[in-house]
This record gives structure tokens, sequence and C-alpha cells, in this order.
């Protein structure tokens, strides 16, 4: 058994999970609005940073666009909450292009699905339950 130390907003917190009961997230990205460009995934595990700072992010992923979809995942987490952030990056700049007025001009899209009005969803209604194995998900991009 191993023994990993995880920072949360709470404090240090001390978890034991053996190597072969770590979690992983597997997602799909879904209503792309074309195949150019890339998306790109932050995994946050605390609201710091969330949506789109990706230097806060817990890891951050890019993957290519086949057929206006995507898939990447997420492994060796451990057990715990976490938020999925995505952008399709159009421009392959690695950044969220964002309107004058502050709204993205890249589409966006995060776990659960959860619309945000008027700024980015509430992160607690974001975030999934990742246990031991693997948790699938799909999430639907949004273009304003």
């Amino acid at each position: 058994m191993t023994f990993s130390i995880s920072a949360h907003t709470q404090g240090l917190v001390a978890t034991s999970m053996s190597i072969g009961e770590s979690g992983e997230i597997h997602i799909r990205v879904e209503a792309l609005r074309n195949s150019v460009g890339n998306v790109v995934a932050l995994l946050f595990n605390n609201q710091k940073g969330y949506p789109d700072t990706s230097e806060l992010a817990l890891h951050k992923l890019k993957v290519a666009i086949q057929n206006k979809t995507a898939k990447l995942q997420f492994t060796n987490l451990l057990a715990g909450k976490y938020v999925i952030s995505l952008f399709h990056d159009e421009d392959n700049n690695g950044k969220l292009k964002r309107y004058g007025f502050g709204a993205p001009a890249e589409g966006v899209g995060v776990s659960n699905n959860i619309p945000g009005y008027f700024g980015p969803p509430d992160y607690e209604k974001c975030q999934i339950e990742v246990t031991r194995g693997k948790t699938e998900i799909d999430i639907a991009m949004r273009y304003f």
C-alpha cells in the first residue's frame, strides 16, 4: 500500500490507496462546432484557478479533435471530488479567447454539463466523485 499527501483548500489530507486502486476519469467531448485546433482540459481539486487558470490546475491535457469530438483521460487519481473545465482552443494559443465583455469566444464545457450564466458555473455543482476504477463522463461544448 502506498501513502500520498494531497493539498486541498482545507489543508493537507493524508490518503492511503494502492496503485491498483487509483481512479481514472475518461471524458468524451461532444458538440464541438468544428475539428479545428485542440481541446484543452483542466482538472481541479479545489476552486483556486477554476475555471481557466491552467497554472493552478492539478493537471492539464491537450488533445486533438477528430470528427468534431475528442476523447481524453486523467489517470492515477486519488479518490475525491474533482472538476473538469474544457475549452476549444481553435487558434492553438493555449489560452481561452474572450470577447471584449469577457464572455468566452471559444467553446467551453465543464463536468456535469452545468451551464454558466453571467460567469462560470458554480464549482460545487460541477464536482464529480472519483473512486477506484474508471469514471466515464460526457461533456458537451457550449459556444456563446
